[in-house]
């Protein structure tokens, strides 16, 4: 894609666009398997060809006629084939489009363009030589944002797995362009899906020998956790929110506690993906803290309520960290120069280094 230039990525864009699929109410959009019937697919004239056979066998007593049951057999082949063919185009469409819109941004139109000034609304006006610069347009690239979407959420069922390589290639696609994809995603869901298969690592052992490949349950698991990575250093505040505003393991606790329902306490602690997650999501504001620092501390509170939301209720200590005094120039480093009292599951103070001191409620 690099080597054929500008105009030959627009020419890419221009022959595989229109194999993008409109409508993702079919089970086997981009899949490449399955029989079933595409929803833009049209349906075949069976009995037009059935009607003009025993038209045939009218005219000509002497021409061999098929049987009725043998041209639809014919007739049903070649259909799946053709919606075979069509999956085909329509998964190799989506993951052209999604390295095209991942790798080069710049050529890409993200908002909907509208000539002229006239009219209402937050739509921005593009010039006609800004339009002319783009390779994709607005509607290629929400098309393609919900056609990876689509391919990460869809369940697993008997016709396709959970870890094909279609699927691995939208999970890898979503977290390289997700400033792309995310105006036309369900976020809180996308991260979740992430999160679920990044915790899932039951079924292989992560310690895998250097040599390639992997196995396509590794992929998938090495796939996510490469995605989320990728979407909290771009857009911390977005992960940092999803994480806040879903029901933490020690809320669901306390309403148990409340119903006296200790059993559907300790189920629900471990089939919720924020529990499943924690190692993960751990690594995660690890590693935003030490790219995206000062999103973290904007975002403090909702940070602190994600971390101490997934502690186990029944742990209980004290702890503090030694800090400097500050200097005349304040270290950017704020994060750093934190006491931390941990009092028990419900109540957590933070004593600055400066003497301020901040008492959060769980």
């Amino acid at each position: 894609l690099r080597r054929i230039g500008f105009e030959g990525r627009k020419k890419v864009v221009e022959t595989w666009a229109p194999q993008l699929p409109r409508r993702l109410s079919d089970p086997n959009v981009g899949t490449g398997s399955g029989s079933e019937a595409l929803t833009d697919a049209s349906p075949t004239p069976t009995n037009n060809v059935v009607g003009s056979a025993s038209d045939r066998r009218e005219s000509a007593d002497d021409e061999v006629i098929f049987p009725i049951d043998d041209i639809s057999t014919v007739v049903s082949s070649v259909k799946k084939l053709l919606q075979y063919d069509q999956r085909r185009r329509q998964a190799t469409a989506i993951v052209l489009m999604g390295v095209i819109g991942a790798e080069f941004q710049r050529e890409v139109d993200v908002y909907e363009t509208r000539e002229g000034g006239g009219g209402g609304g937050n739509t921005p006006v593009k010039s006609a030589n800004s339009v002319s610069e783009m390779i994709m347009d607005f509607n290629t690239v929400r098309h393609t944002g919900k056609a990876l979407m689509y391919l990460l959420l869809k369940q697993p069922s008997s016709r396709q797995t959970a870890n094909t390589s279609v699927r691995r290639a939208a999970i890898d696609l979503i977290g390289r362009g997700f400033t792309l994809w995310e105006p036309y995603m369900d976020v809180s869901s996308v991260l979740l899906a992430l999160l679920e298969l990044s915790a899932d690592d039951k079924a292989h052992d992560m310690s895998f020998p250097k040599g390639l490949p992997l196995s396509p349950a590794a992929d998938t698991h090495r796939s996510a956790r490469h995605a989320l990575s990728l979407i909290a250093t771009a857009r911390p505040s977005v992960f940092i929110a999803t994480i806040a505003k879903e029901p933490s393991p020690s809320a669901i606790a306390v309403y148990s506690h409340v119903r006296h329902q200790p059993t559907q306490n300790t189920e629900a602690q471990t089939t919720t993906v924020l529990n499943r997650a924690k190692k993960e999501i751990l690594r995660i504001i690890d590693l935003m803290i030490e790219k995206t620092q000062q999103d973290v501390v904007d975002l403090l509170t909702d940070t602190g309520s994600s971390l101490f939301g997934m502690l186990s209720s029944s742990m209980k200590c004290v702890k503090s960290y030694t800090t400097p005094r500050p200097t005349s120039k304040i270290s950017p480093s704020l994060l750093k120069m934190v006491r931390l009292v941990w009092i028990n599951h419900k109540n957590v103070i933070l004593l600055m280094a400066d003497g301020a001191e901040f008492k959060y409620s769980i």
